[in-house]
């Protein structure tokens, strides 16, 4: 199907930044992780079926607007670019490289890359996506964009108009003419695949740094050959990873944000994290079940210690705190109180339903663990070594067996060699590992 969606439309470039693969790719990701598409799969007996099935999906590409929508949309994209034109912006257009940030998250992520980068003579400053994410701390360093006017008289503008609104929208950026390198982090938004198509044009080095990893059932378009210059992961392991949807360099340099951990024997505490709704695959009620089975196996193991850690993104009722006021093995760790080194000090497993929660804990002699929500295949329950002899996936009924039997055995040389292949270096040598591969 990408094939001849690619032999029609693959010509399209907008302000000669080329569209069509970076819409085809975001287009089928919309489907191929939804769970009816995945329904709609199994009911096929017939070659018949799913030529139709693929038809079916080829065609719907396709933009059907009518003559008068376009004319509409036309309008809204020139009242849009007014209505920029006049918004206040705040530039900051003398640096050398641009971090570009979606996320204020991300802001507190790369500080530290940031500060090394100075320190090495090298002028660093923000491309904040979002103004609203723009506070007074870093105001000074930031920059937000305007739009670029609409062409909406090119061919197949409307086909791609999703698309076109945000290359205008990366190319008002005043800075990013003037930048050396763009630095950017996750690296699977569709924005992110804008501005590393648009540095193209502009021979701008573009730089990605690796924050999460796999989880839904097939790897999501963004994370497929990702737009940019090269890819710096946390470890050998990600690296292999990442390598089998992409083309582009990738290398391994650590993870900046966590620390070193020599202690590998700890007492019998378990880290439940909990993480936001994930479109079909973890739904709300699949988050609440996950804490109320942490808050029943507290009870029913009163010498477990549990802690359950809460997500920017997703607020636990406040009733399940109140409910467990008397169970003294249960600590609540909020977020905005507690740093994940926090929550990792003392906890022997980590535990969650697909967050590279678990991944990082291992950082600090953690022992991952996935516990299944619902009967969805996720690919981050399945990355570890099924020859191991260690299991990483319960579900609810044998999750308990799992941990008496983890009990039993002596894990801290398999945590050791994770650690070894999950991160080749951690906190400051990781921090000097990505700046000077960011210089390069």
């Amino acid at each position: 199907m990408t094939s001849k969606l690619m032999k029609e439309y693959g010509s399209y470039s907008y302000k000669n930044v080329f569209l069509a693969e970076i819409a085809i790719k975001f287009y089928l990701n919309n489907y191929i992780n939804s769970t009816d598409f995945f329904k709609e799969i199994q009911t096929i007996e017939t070659q018949e079926e799913w030529n139709k099935l693929l038809s079916f999906h080829q065609n719907n590409f396709k933009n059907k607007a009518s003559f008068f929508s376009k004319i509409k949309d036309a309008f809204l994209d020139v009242v849009r670019y007014f209505k920029y034109a006049v918004t206040p912006t705040v530039e900051f257009t003398t640096a050398d490289y641009y971090f570009f940030i979606t996320n204020k998250k991300f802001i507190s992520f790369t500080e530290n890359i940031r500060e090394n980068l100075e320190k090495k003579g090298i002028r660093t400053s923000l491309l904040i996506w979002e103004t609203k994410d723009v506070n007074e701390s870093i105001r000074a360093i930031s920059n937000t964009p305007k739009v670029a006017f609409p062409q909406f008289w090119k061919k197949q503008y409307f086909q791609f108009r999703p698309y076109t609104h945000l290359v205008d929208r990366v190319l008002g950026y005043k800075a990013i003419s003037n930048a050396k390198s763009v630095v950017l982090a996750e690296g699977c938004v569709l924005s992110e695949h804008i501005v590393g198509e648009v540095c193209k044009t502009k021979h701008i080095n573009t730089s990605l740094l690796q924050w999460g990893f796999f989880a839904k059932t097939v790897t999501q378009g963004g994370w497929r050959e990702m737009p940019f210059t090269k890819f710096l992961v946390w470890g050998e392991f990600y690296k292999k990873s990442f390598s089998k949807y992409n083309t582009l360099p990738i290398i391994a340099c650590g993870h900046p944000t966590l620390d070193h951990s020599s202690n590998y024997n700890k007492e019998k505490v378990i880290l439940f994290a909990v993480q936001k709704v994930m479109g079909d695959h973890i739904k709300q009620n699949d988050i609440l079940n996950f804490i109320d089975y942490a808050i029943i196996f507290a009870k029913k193991l009163p010498d477990f210690k549990v802690i359950i850690r809460s997500h920017p993104d997703f607020k636990i009722p406040e009733d399940r705190k109140q409910n467990t006021l008397d169970v003294q093995n249960i600590i609540w760790h909020d977020y905005y109180n507690f740093s994940l080194k926090d929550s990792f000090a003392d906890a022997k497993y980590c535990v969650s339903i697909s967050s590279t929660v678990s991944l990082e804990s291992i950082a600090f002699g953690c022992y991952p663990l996935f516990l299944k929500a619902n009967a969805l295949p996720l690919q981050v329950h399945y990355i570890f070594d099924a020859d191991s002899g260690f299991e990483h996936v319960f579900d609810y009924d044998s999750f308990e067996s799992g941990i008496e039997k983890l009990e039993k055995s002596d894990v801290s040389a398999y945590i050791k060699k994770m650690k070894t292949e999950f991160y080749k270096t951690l906190g400051d040598d990781a921090l000097e590992a990505i700046s000077n591969e960011l210089t390069k």
